[in-house]
């Protein structure tokens, strides 16, 4: 969250930010979101492949 070394501050949570910005404006709601693993999350943002 403080960023350690060359990672910027808050980097962690600008990039969750953006797969959970990407889902919900993919039509997917917060409470889908939230009863699913990180890994799908990631795939319904378009950000991996699910397996």
């Amino acid at each position: 969250m403080y960023g350690l070394g060359s990672y910027p501050n808050m980097g962690g949570y600008a990039v969750g930010y953006a797969i959970v910005r990407r889902c919900l404006e993919r039509g997917h709601l917060l409470t889908e979101l939230m009863g699913i693993e990180a890994r799908q999350i990631a795939a319904l943002a378009g950000f991996a492949d699910a397996e």
